[in-house]
């Protein structure tokens, strides 16, 4: 498996969040995400990744609600299996999917 470009990602998040392109920012922190969770050490830069992607997240889904078609919400579809293995990881108990 190649190595994830961590840092790469955590500037592309940082652009998309300026642009407010919420699709991007989370597609590029749950590959932070994924990342960091490679190293242990690396524990409280998870957590602020970890909260940076749920975040993006939010904003995300909150920026497609009224979108006609549904399928934009939906991870499974959008997202690279990677990203989506990380997204799985990180939804918190008891969130209702959107």
């Amino acid at each position: 498996m190649a190595r994830i470009r961590t840092p790469w990602h955590l500037e592309q998040a940082a652009s998309a969040e300026s642009r407010s392109d919420w699709y991007a920012a989370t597609f590029h922190l749950a590959w932070v995400v994924k990342g960091i969770a490679a190293n242990p050490s690396q524990d409280k830069r998870y957590a602020n990744a970890n909260s940076a992607l749920e975040n993006a997240i939010d904003r995300w889904r909150d920026s497609i609600k009224d979108t006609p078609t549904n399928n934009l919400s939906d991870p499974d579809i959008l997202f690279p299996p990677a990203v989506r293995d990380t997204l799985r990881a990180i939804q918190p108990q008891g969130r209702d999917e959107q």
